[in-house]
């Protein structure tokens, strides 16, 4: 069987390997989480060394322990198994488990429910009455490559160019991550010592290179060179202008609002008219993929973050305050690591794009739907979790490694809104981890499970006001708060 490998340009596995195990070093309870990518595993003992070089070649490779030989791969997967007994401080016996299986839904058959066409019926109907409260508020409906979307004080498609090209955009953007990637990695490294000849190789390159930048610079100053001074002035005065220019907010850029898995915007509503109220023009794209609603094109990730950066073009925005809820994280996180500068601000509620190595999504929405303690949860989660479409955009083509945000991709515009019962995060380990490595700004809510803030309106207009709070901070102001706190 031929697996579907990750076509991004911005997939590396060796970099991935190294990030994976520089943040298992957080994790509280690794044994435990490591265990709970297998469905059937009672005990850490019961896994054999073979069966985690197995789970490694298909979560971080995507390849079969076949693939992985023939590539020459092997001692990657011994590397990161020995990694992986360094952070558990427990050794990994050696053989293979054969009666052990891990949790490979992009390989497994789609585990979806029938559904009869009365249902689909039903949620049109749905979506027909969500539509009537909307355009009733003052939202139109438009269209755009296969996505609808609704606006609210933006007028119609003026088909208008962002001021660079969407091209252009992605070439900066790649260039941007490639340099920041290489910072990560190069702390990654410096963090960890063991981290493998491409680290150290990395850090000797970078080194050589701000050497030689430095031998430059003495020699510059050592000519006397009498344009040096005033040209660094003019520099730093275009970086300070252009970084005028990026925070600058007078009240008119749009807010872009994701919604979750479920039944579309309908249980958001609440929630859309209190962002309503900050007075911003609005763009509510479509998920109908993850609606539960029949479809044609199921679209990827990179298909939704590609479709939304071209409404935001078609519309003449070159920045947008995103707001993102469970799903729609994952869409707004593809946003960031593609186009960043259309990301003035970032919102993410119970964001399932943080820790994606850990199995909390993939084992509680898809294959154990009993494990919140909450018999109406449980029944909604297994519901939308077994729906056709929704089961096949989370098992096909569904690459974490290409969503999932680590440390040097957070935008230093950031809120996060965790609940503690959030059964498809680690909450506890992300809270800690947000704070003390990221610029973002975290709300926890201890008691509240997962779109708990669907429901809890007060909850809601604390969220907006931290929302309009957090929009009138500059980064730098931003960052002393939470140094401060």
């Amino acid at each position: 069987m031929m697996q579907a490998l990750p076509d991004h340009d911005d997939y590396d596995p060796i970099v991935i390997k190294r990030k994976l195990l520089h943040h298992l070093k957080r994790v509280d309870d690794i044994q435990g989480s490591m265990k709970n990518w297998f469905v059937n595993a009672q005990h850490w003992e019961d896994i054999k060394r073979d069966n985690f070089k197995k789970l490694f070649a298909y979560a971080v490779w995507y390849k079969t322990m076949d693939q992985m030989a023939a590539g020459g791969l092997e001692g990657e997967l011994e590397d990161l198994v020995c990694q992986l007994e360094c952070h558990a401080g427990r050794k990994v016996p050696a053989g293979y488990n054969a009666d052990l299986r891990f949790m490979s839904h992009l390989w497994d058959p789609l585990r979806h429910v029938y559904r009869p066409l009365l249902f689909y019926v039903v949620m049109e109907l749905l979506a027909g009455l969500c539509h009537v409260v909307l355009a009733a508020a003052g939202f139109q409906l438009q269209q755009l490559g296969g996505i609808g979307y609704y606006t609210l004080r933006m007028g119609q498609q003026q088909l208008q160019v962002l001021s660079k090209p969407l091209a252009s955009q992605q070439q900066q953007q790649q260039r941007e991550r490639q340099r920041r990637s290489q910072q990560g990695g190069s702390a990654a490294a410096a963090a960890d010592p063991s981290g493998g000849s491409d680290g150290l190789q990395q850090q000797q390159q970078q080194q050589h290179h701000r050497s030689q930048q430095c031998d430059s610079s003495t020699a510059a100053v050592a000519a006397g060179s009498s344009e040096a001074a005033p040209l660094q002035q003019q520099q730093q005065q275009q970086q300070q202008q252009q970084q005028q220019q990026d925070d600058a907010d007078d009240g008119s850029l749009p807010i872009l609002f994701l919604h979750g898995v479920g039944a579309g915007l309908l249980p958001y509503l609440s929630l859309v008219f209190h962002l309503a109220s900050l007075g911003r023009p609005m763009i509510l794209p479509e998920s109908k993929h993850v609606s539960m609603r029949l479809v044609k094109w199921l679209p990827t990730v990179d298909d939704m973050a590609d479709g939304t950066a071209a409404i935001l073009a078609a519309h003449g925005v070159d920045r947008a305050l995103v707001v993102a809820h469970s799903y729609g994280t994952m869409v707004a996180a593809r946003m960031v690591l593609k186009y960043e500068s259309l990301v003035h601000s970032l919102c993410l509620m119970d964001p399932v794009c943080f820790a994606m190595f850990m199995p909390h999504l993939i084992r509680n929405f898809m294959y154990a739907w009993h494990v919140s303690g909450c018999l109406l949860i449980d029944v909604i989660m297994a519901l939308v979790s077994s729906e056709l479409h929704c089961a096949s955009t989370f098992s096909r083509k569904f690459f974490w490694t290409s969503i999932n945000l680590w440390d040097e991709h957070v935008p230093a515009r950031t809120l996060v809104v965790l609940s503690g019962r959030d059964i498809l995060s680690p909450t506890n380990d992300m809270h800690t981890w947000l704070r003390e490595h990221t610029p973002a700004q975290v709300l926890y809510k201890p008691g509240m499970a997962h779109a708990g803030i669907l429901v809890n309106t007060a909850w809601q207009a604390t969220h907006v006001k931290q929302q309009k709070r957090q929009q009138q901070q500059l980064p730098h102001q931003q960052q002393q708060q939470q140094q401060q706190q």
